[in-house]
This record gives C-alpha cells, sequence and structure tokens, in this order.
C-alpha cells in the first residue's frame, strides 16, 4: 500500500560509491501522534539502509546524521487531510531540492499522518530541518499537508483545498459563519467561528482553537512536536501528526467541520456553518533545482 506520506533522501557522494536512498516512512504510527523508538526500529530492520540510524528524543521526530559531506536531494510529502463525510480530503503537496550538507549534520525529519476513520481533522505536514531548528535559515523543506474533508453538517459543502507550495496558509472559504485564518511567516492558522475546526500548526506556533462550543483544537507547530489537534469528539476526529487541525463536530453531523492542514505556515479551520471547506497548509523549500506540486499526494492509512 502507499504509505501516508515519505520522504525521500538521495545522497550524492563525492566518491565512486553507488548513490544511497534512505526512505523515511511513518514507521506504522497514525493518527496524532508520530512514531516511538520501538516503531523505529520494527520499521527500519536489518536489511533497510536506515536501520540503526535514526534517533527519537521527541515522539515523532526522527533524528538522522549525515555521515559523509557531499550534495542530498530530498523529497518530502505532506499527508492527505481526513475524509470526514462523502466530500473529499485536500491532497499535500510535494517538494523537493538539493542541499550541500557536511558530515556530522543532525536533521529533525517529521513525517506528516493522515488522520485516521472518518476524521474530519486536516494532513499532517512533512518536515526536514537542521540545526538550530527554530529559523527559516534552518528548514530544508517543509511539505504542507491537506485540508481536512467536510463531513455533512450544513448541506452544499465543498472538498477540503489541497496542500500548496507557497508559504502562507489558506483561508477557509464559504458562507453563513467566519472560518479560520490561514498562517503567514511559519505560523499557525486559527479557529473560528460556529463549530469550527481547529487551525494547522506552522513552524513556529501552534494553530489556534475556535472560542465557540463543539470546536476541535488546533494543531501543534514543529516547535512545539507537531501533535495532531485534538477533535471535537471521535466523530469529528483529530488532526493527523504534522500539525493537523482537530474537526468540530455537532450530534447529527456525518463528519465535522474541517480542520486546516499543517506545515510551514497552517491552515485556517474551517467553520461547521460555512459549508465545511476545510483549509489548506502552505510549505517551503530553501533548496536549489526546486520541483514543486500542489496536491501531490493522497496518501493510504497503512
Amino acid at each position: 500500500m502507499r504509505l501516508l506520506a515519505f520522504l525521500i533522501i538521495l545522497v550524492c557522494q563525492f566518491s565512486s560509491k553507488a548513490q544511497v536512498v534512505y526512505s523515511f516512512t511513518n514507521c506504522a504510527a497514525s493518527g496524532q501522534n508520530g512514531p516511538s523508538q520501538t516503531q523505529v526500529n520494527a520499521a527500519y530492520g536489518s536489511t533497510n539502509s536506515l536501520n540503526g540510524l535514526v534517533t527519537i528524543n521527541s515522539q515523532g521526530i526522527q533524528e538522522f546524521t549525515i555521515s559523509q559531506t557531499g550534495y542530498y536531494r530530498i523529497e518530502a510529502n505532506g499527508a492527505e487531510g481526513g475524509e470526514g463525510g462523502s466530500n473529499l480530503p485536500g491532497k499535500g503537496a510535494r517538494m523537493r531540492g538539493d542541499f550541500f550538507l557536511t558530515s556530522g549534520t543532525v536533521l529533525k525529519i517529521a513525517v506528516g499522518q493522515k488522520p485516521v476513520g472518518t476524521s474530519s481533522g486536516g494532513g499532517g505536514g512533512s518536515f526536514v530541518v537542521k540545526s538550530p531548528y527554530n529559523s527559516n535559515a534552518s528548514i530544508l523543506v517543509i511539505a504542507g499537508g491537506g485540508g481536512g474533508g467536510p463531513g455533512n453538517c450544513c448541506g452544499g459543502q465543498i472538498s477540503g483545498l489541497d496542500g500548496s507550495i507557497s508559504s502562507s496558509g489558506a483561508n477557509s472559504v464559504g458562507g453563513g459563519c467566519t472560518g479560520g485564518l490561514g498562517g503567514s511567516n511559519g505560523l499557525g492558522g486559527t479557529g473560528n467561528g460556529s463549530y469550527s475546526a481547529g487551525g494547522g500548526g506552522g513552524f513556529f506556533s501552534d494553530g489556534g482553537n475556535s472560542t465557540t462550543t463543539y470546536a476541535g483544537a488546533g494543531g501543534s507547530s514543529f516547535i512545539n512536536g507537531l501533535v495532531g489537534g485534538s477533535g471535537y469528539n471521535a466523530q469529528g476526529g483529530s488532526g493527523g501528526f504534522g500539525g493537523g487541525g482537530g474537526a468540530g463536530h455537532v450530534s447529527g453531523w456525518t463528519g465535522g467541520s474541517g480542520g486546516g492542514g499543517g506545515g510551514y505556515s497552517g491552515g485556517g479551520g474551517a467553520c461547521g456553518f460555512e459549508l465545511g471547506l476545510r483549509r489548506r497548509r502552505r510549505s517551503y523549500n530553501n533548496g536549489t533545482n526546486q520541483s514543486n506540486t500542489a496536491g501531490f499526494n493522497s496518501g493510504m492509512v497503512l
């Protein structure tokens, strides 16, 4: 089956050695929390090029040390949003670039995850970041996750927005009430309006929670660990690891209001009476020879 999201690092060495490919996955983790060390060890077994090379110090954040100085091609895919009701979720973005990295550089890598079950939560973004891990200059690539697919809450809903390749999160759209705003400059999106979903987490700050009833929580930022936001209840559902916003829900709905996707800047959380359109997350790429595609990844639950 296709992975929820994945990162591929192609090691371009200066010597005559063959090119080495490192493929980072969600390691069978699902939902709002990323993989543990035990899951990583099981996923990257004895035949895997990553065997024994990945450490988890904060759950979900995979740490990998560059062993040889050279040029590296890095590709990251954001996760698809949750499916919610009958409407389609947004797909994650793909970001690819080339980088010169020196031996001993420790990368922090997070693979975005799709919300599970009938969740209308936002999809998680995928991140590749170097030291000091807290500035724009430390970002290699970030691929935004897709917005959650709206449930049958109000009638006439439209599908979740795809992950974008630009750096500002999208606002939710629709009619009936005010939805959340997309973040900019690496900040999380907001949640707003009746029965709103949470905003997607950004690089620097968490997604916002709605102040109304039946609301979902915002997803966490990269700085704060990227845990997906909790949904109002199980029917609305939580966002995916990678900062996806949790969904709002009211009794009688199928699915919930769509959570904002996670990424460099978080997507805004959809309003329940706003026809359930979820917001998307935005992406970031500091590499050369870039190849970026919005709405690329439609990952499946493993």
